[in-house]
Order: structure tokens, then C-alpha cells, then sequence
């Protein structure tokens, strides 16, 4: 299991600067709590993502520069739980964190990177990981490749005795998942890749 699936999310992460040119002003009308430009789509002038209120709650904002920029938003999960979100660069990939729940709790990670084609924002892949902050069950772990059409899933076993108490990676299975290109505005939660079994 990967360590940052145990760790907070920062709520602010640092921004980095891209090609030339000034970025788009974000719709939303409150200031992002964090938030990131790059000129993604290549046209040499930043883009922006950022986590801002929108009238719903939270939301990720897509936008890129100039007079006509596109904007994505992407509404994030809060059904009163916890919620961590930040974005981050990763090469050319617009990367999206996210920790939710209580004592049970769903770290995602979605990557998204612009698709010429589609003139936006695609979902590129999905990670989600549920487990314990008690170690009081199993927990369990998905990687979706939309783009290849795969799903990895395996299940992460407590492990019982003395020491640290961590997690077995055990039952690894790889299952077709195939998908159209999904849009960032219409990219599904981590909660979605994994059921609960544990209940709150």
C-alpha cells in the first residue's frame, strides 16, 4: 500500500509556473485553497486547476488561458466526511488527491492530461485505496487504466502479531475495464473502484 494513502493531504500545495502568459481569473468566485498553472494543452500560454467553493461544496476547476478559455469543473465527493483535496503537476499530468471517510477512509488519486482530440481535460487513471487509520480490518486497493481498459485490484490483509501493524498485499487480480474517453468533468470518485464491506 502506498505510504500517502495513510498520510493527510496537504490542503495547499505549491503552484509551479509554466510557458508564457498570464492565466485565465477562475470562475468560481472564492479564492482556490490550492491550486496550480501549467500550460497544459501546449497553446503557450498557463492554464489553471484549482479547488475552489462552488454553490455545491468543493469543486475542481479546470481553465485554460486566454479570452475563451475552456473550463472544466469537476464536483468532489463530501457527504460530511473528512475531505483532503489538492492538485498537483506531474509531468505533463494534472494530478487531483483526495481523502475521505473517518476511521474507514478512500485515498484517491486521479490523473488527468488534455486530450487534443477531445479539446479537454481526460481522465488518464483512477487509484483509489480503502483501509483502516485503526487497523481494525482489511482494506482493499484498485488501479484503473481507462486508457488500456484494466483494472488491477488486490486485497490489502492486516497483518496479525507483533511489530508495526500493516498490511499483506494478497488475492492480486488484473479484470477488463474498457472505457470511452472520459471527460474531467465526468470522471467517477475513487469511492466507485471500491465497495464498502466494513460498513463506517
Amino acid at each position: 500500500m502506498k505510504a500517502a494513502a495513510l498520510a493527510l493531504l496537504a490542503l495547499a500545495l505549491p503552484g509551479c509556473t509554466g510557458a508564457g502568459g498570464d492565466p485565465s481569473p477562475l470562475s468560481a468566485t472564492s479564492a482556490p485553497t490550492t491550486h496550480e498553472t501549467h500550460d497544459w494543452n501546449g497553446d503557450g500560454i498557463l492554464d489553471r486547476a484549482a479547488i475552489v467553493e462552488g454553490d455545491d461544496g468543493l469543486i475542481l476547476q479546470f481553465e485554460t488561458g486566454g479570452p475563451d478559455g475552456l473550463v472544466q469543473s469537476l464536483t468532489l465527493q463530501d457527504d460530511g466526511s473528512l475531505l483532503y483535496p489538492g492538485v498537483a503537476k506531474e509531468g505533463e499530468r494534472l494530478v487531483l488527491t483526495q481523502l475521505t471517510g473517518g476511521t474507514t477512509a478512500v485515498a484517491s488519486t486521479h490523473s488527468f492530461a488534455w486530450d487534443s482530440t477531445l479539446g479537454a481535460m481526460r481522465l488518464m487513471a483512477l487509484e483509489a485505496t480503502l483501509y483502516s487509520r485503526t487497523f481494525a480490518h482489511d482494506g482493499l486497493e484498485a488501479v484503473w487504466d481507462p486508457i488500456g481498459g484494466t483494472l488491477a485490484t488486490h486485497t490489502l490483509r492486516l497483518r496479525q502479531g507483533g511489530g508495526d501493524q500493516a498490511y499483506d498485499i494478497t488475492d492480486e487480480k488484473v479484470t477488463a475495464k474498457p472505457s470511452a474517453p472520459i471527460r474531467l468533468e465526468d470522471a467517477p470518485s475513487g469511492d466507485s473502484l471500491l465497495p464498502y464491506p466494513y460498513g463506517d
